[in-house]
């Protein structure tokens, strides 16, 4: 945003996600309404942006559409897709909602565990309706009505509510809601870096997480269509950090002559801009993540540089 001319201000208040960015951002439109445009990019807040987003997003769903036709020759039987406000699955799931026969699934944020108190963002299955920003939906709320933080490992899951369309979407039964906890969106997370050699983002590594448990259900011929709605490379430190227990000084504390383009990620090596320079990072066997952990380090140089490199590094002293 900053190359394309924005000036990004980070929010400083609350818990500095979503939610409290969208605080601040309608702070400052409803203070500056003469000389401003609000805009937002997921499918909540107040009318008619939910309804906007819902419509621009859509092409997702009316480009799926045309290539399903175009390479099967007919509609595919079911769609999945993550939960977060809404606006990725709104935008697959809005040009087949009249099509009876497509089984819709979206799939929630269940964080540490939909038990746990305030350990998830899943807002359809642990909350209830309320107001936040402008619009009545499903909310995580005490029982004061406060709004909740919520969590999520992804930061695009954490919002503590999800939009309107999604609402009724759910209390129609239309869409079948399912979640997935953190520990199963990072094993998507890494089974799709290691077969597919896609890294995703941790947001729709929620939706392969159900996949993995839909697609054997179903007959050989089924055709699933999950939307893999971003990249994983705006992840790859929170992931290491739970994999690995690596909390950026690790980094600081590797050699010198170590790249920092890249970055180990449980056995694979993921290079973010394919310069052939890879680094690994091993912690000590024993997994210790106390504060006299080691770390061990690798490095290679391809030949040709490669997104993804697949190698079996041992285990060193």
């Amino acid at each position: 945003m900053k190359m394309l001319g924005a000036e990004v201000i980070p929010v400083q208040s609350g818990a500095r996600t979503l939610k409290d960015a969208m605080n601040e951002a309608l702070r400052d439109w409803v203070t500056n309404v003469a000389d401003t445009f609000y805009c937002i990019g997921t499918a909540a807040g107040p009318h008619p942006y939910p309804a906007m987003v819902r419509d621009f997003q859509s092409i997702i769903g009316t480009e799926t559409r045309a290539q399903m036709q175009e390479m099967e020759g007919r509609l595919p039987d079911s769609l999945v897709a993550c939960i977060g406000g809404g606006s990725n699955a709104i935008g697959l799931f809005h040009p087949f909602l009249d099509d009876a026969g497509i089984e819709i699934y979206g799939v929630e944020a269940a964080g540490h565990g939909v038990d746990v108190p305030n350990g998830h963002a899943a807002s359809l299955t642990g909350g209830r309706p309320g107001v936040l920003h402008g619009n009545r939906t499903y909310l995580l709320m005490d029982d004061d009505g406060q709004i909740l933080e919520g969590h999520s490992i992804s930061a695009g899951l954490d919002y503590p509510g999800i939009g309107p369309d999604t609402a009724w979407l759910h209390e129609s039964g239309r869409v079948k809601y399912l979640n997935a906890t953190d520990k199963e969106a990072l094993n998507a997370f890494q089974l799709c870096s290691k077969l597919e050699g896609i890294i995703p983002a941790l947001e729709p590594s929620h939706a392969l997480a159900k996949v993995f448990e839909l697609a054997p259900q179903k007959p050989k011929d089924h055709l699933m269509v999950m939307n893999l709605c971003g990249r994983g490379d705006k992840d790859i430190f929170t992931v290491a950090r739970f994999w690995a227990g690596c909390d950026g000084a690790a980094l600081s504390r590797a050699p010198r002559w170590a790249p920092r383009e890249a970055i180990a990620l449980a056995g694979f090596v993921i290079d973010l801009d394919a310069v052939g320079a890879y680094f690994l990072i091993v912690q000590n066997p024993e997994g210790s993540k106390t504060a006299d952990r080691r770390w061990r380090c690798r490095f290679a140089t391809l030949p040709e540089p490669t997104h993804i490199h697949r190698r079996q590094w041992a285990r060193h002293e």
